[in-house]
């Protein structure tokens, strides 16, 4: 069943979902829309939500914080001896994220591999994912696909959606909300207050607009033979002058690797204050010249242009070789935006094809 958002409900909807749900929606600041909690207040209200702007920033850090503090602990002294007291993390609120688009939700599928259904379950992550419902919007001409997409090269039909609960499509006058999961279909279920019926008249328009944006992508920006680009890396990986001409502009300033929906790298510090402490995991790239430096001082990732090397080899081959030949880039095209000098990684990959075919 489909529902119609008018336009003029969809602040109202939103606070309606506050009242069972922690909500994180894209937010207008400075030149960027980044993802932020709605908190309205009697004396506040919430800031207006952005969704006529692709987000600059992904919604990673709503489920992966890029700091957090794993547990804490505490130590006292008695008669008895030394007592260590351990504080963990309690289960989280539900939430819900809306306004991500497909790309963004599916660096969450990506992640899911590795924190959910790896060999090793994290904890809190599984426990946010389980928490949240994803309300995807879709992409459509004029609030889609532009000059730095390419989510066609890893999606096709349902799996445009795989990491989605909800879908809304933008159309005439509001938004077209289509349940696509059973998490979705009982939220909506419960949240239906300010909605109409949708009909086969949007749905059939919506299904148009989205298969339009879909039609710009592969005129732009045609797919190449995924499959090949894993083998051609892997031939080309000792191939030094080509990764030095491929990473030579590379600033290593790392906004690719925090703004991307899928790298999930982390590292843990311990900090201490008196008898009181705390295990925490933050966030960290494969392009800090710091990530691979051993104790002994060697780093066997010393120059820039191996560090990129290990980025695009990690998204197009050793992550596709671990989970079936699925990528970890999902085409989002945000690192292509906000790279300083230019980079592109799909100019990457079709440098190292050409090279195999040399």
């Amino acid at each position: 069943m489909s529902y119609f958002l008018p336009h003029d409900r969809l602040e109202s909807w939103l606070d309606d979902l506050e009242r069972t749900h922690r909500v994180f929606a894209p937010t207008a600041e400075g030149r960027g829309v980044v993802f932020r909690r709605r908190k309205p207040t009697a004396e506040s209200p919430a800031a207006p939500v952005c969704l006529e702007r692709r987000p600059t920033e992904s919604a990673r850090h709503v489920l992966f914080p890029r700091s957090e503090v794993l547990l804490a602990f505490r130590s006292a002294h008695d008669e008895s001896g030394t007592r260590v007291e351990v504080f963990e993390q309690e289960a989280p609120a539900p939430q819900v994220i809306v306004g991500l688009r497909a790309c963004d939700a599916k660096g969450f599928a990506v992640m899911d591999r590795v924190y959910m259904h790896g060999r090793y379950a994290d904890p809190l992550y599984t426990a946010r994912r389980k928490a949240t419902v994803m309300a995807v919007l879709a992409c459509v001409p004029g609030n889609g696909p532009d000059n730095a997409c390419f989510c066609h090269w890893f999606a096709s039909g349902h799996e445009e959606h795989d990491a989605a609960d909800i879908v809304l499509t933008p159309a005439s006058g509001g938004f077209l909300i289509a349940p696509v999961s059973d998490k979705g279909a009982e939220f909506m279920e419960s949240h239906a207050g300010y909605l109409e019926q949708g009909n086969e008249e949007l749905e059939n328009a919506a299904a148009a607009q989205r298969l339009a944006a879909r039609e710009f992508l592969e005129k732009h920006c045609p797919a190449p033979a995924l499959s090949k680009t894993e083998t051609a890396i892997m031939r080309q990986f000792g191939n030094s002058m080509l990764w030095e001409t491929i990473g030579e502009p590379c600033l290593a300033c790392g906004v690719c690797t925090h703004l991307c929906p899928s790298c999930y790298c982390f590292t843990i510090t311990d900090e201490t204050r008196g008898n009181a402490g705390a295990r925490i995991r933050s966030w960290d790239t494969c392009l800090n010249a710091g990530y691979t430096l051993e104790a002994s001082g060697h780093n066997p990732r010393a120059a820039k242009a191996q560090r990129l090397k290990n980025r695009i080899a990690h998204k197009f081959a050793y992550y596709p070789a671990l989970h079936m030949g699925k990528s970890s880039c999902v085409g989002c095209g945000k690192c292509i935006r906000s790279c300083p000098v230019g980079v592109d990684i799909r100019a990457a990959v079709f440098r190292v094809l050409a090279a195999d075919e040399e």
